[in-house]
């Protein structure tokens, strides 16, 4: 049975994707390139139906660096797709520096789908709980009511980021908590 799509269905299922993706600590090769094929389909998005987002640095940035600072960005992207052709190149890769490019370029992008479209998945809004603890020095507190106490809050969680994500999946249903009967039976089969 085939579904049609327009690029906000594709938006929203990639973002919904890179979610799951950037909750599993050795998913940040795939989530950085589906989170950055998320950008392009924004941006695109933004520019086509002349709209803003304000917080959006790949629109408002129109200086002579934007070309360079885009360019910069898309580097591992396009390493990792192989936009470049390339099958001989090495790039050296951090993966805590791509750890934090890539939560913090979903934040970016779901923040967006959810101010441009005013709606957003289930994933995504679980995604904008999570990025509030791990990244409390993001977020603009003043602007958010019972910021304050939710800032204190977040700055006590030193748990693991990615764990603490997927069990916020599972918890608000977006991952199938079947996985966990599925597992008790695993675990009851080897004993």
């Amino acid at each position: 049975m085939s579904e049609t799509f327009d690029k906000i269905k594709v938006l929203c299922a990639q973002l919904d994707s890179a979610i799951i993706l950037v909750s599993l600590e050795d998913g940040f090769v795939a989530a950085h390139t589906v989170i950055m094929a998320s950008e392009e389909i924004s941006r695109t998005w933004y520019v086509k139906k002349k709209l803003s987002v304000e917080f959006d640095y790949r629109i408002y940035v129109k200086d002579e660096h934007q070309r360079a600072y885009l360019q910069k960005m898309r580097e591992k992207y396009n390493f990792f797709k192989h936009a470049n052709r390339d099958i001989n190149e090495i790039l050296e890769i951090d993966r805590e520096q791509i750890h934090y490019i890539n939560e913090v370029l979903l934040g970016v992008l779901v923040s967006g789908y959810r101010n441009v479209f005013t709606q957003s998945s289930l994933a995504m809004d679980t995604y904008i709980q999570w990025v509030e603890v791990v990244h409390p020095h993001l977020i603009k507190w003043e602007n958010i009511p019972g910021g304050a106490h939710i800032k204190a809050l977040a700055a006590k969680t030193s748990t693991n980021k990615p764990l603490m994500l997927r069990v916020m999946l599972y918890e608000a249903g977006v991952l199938p908590m079947d996985d966990f009967d599925l597992l008790q039976v695993m675990r009851a089969a080897k004993n």
